[in-house]
């Protein structure tokens, strides 16, 4: 099983992506793609983002930049001083 999300292509081109590799078999398959930068959408609200560490947080451009997301998040929560329990 491989996991890919929607980051920068969006669901349709995956889900074309995944139908076209599983071919006769695409009945057999379940498409689940993650939206697209999940965590830029937290960054983006940052009334919800501060109930959670306690300090809000600025909310970034869009930009596709694997990863971005993933590091500016991390930045914030350690930035409210919270240890986090991911890094993956």
């Amino acid at each position: 099983m491989r996991s890919i999300d929607a980051n920068c292509q969006g669901y349709h081109q995956r889900q074309q992506e995944i139908v076209s590799v599983t071919g006769d078999y695409s009945f057999l398959t379940a498409c689940a793609v993650p939206d697209s930068h999940i965590r830029h959408w937290l960054l983006l609200d940052g009334a919800a983002f501060k109930k959670a560490p306690g300090k809000s947080c600025d909310a970034p451009d869009q930009k596709c930049d694997r990863d971005r997301y993933k590091r500016l998040s991390l930045e914030a929560i350690r930035d409210a001083g919270v240890t986090p329990i991911w890094v993956g």
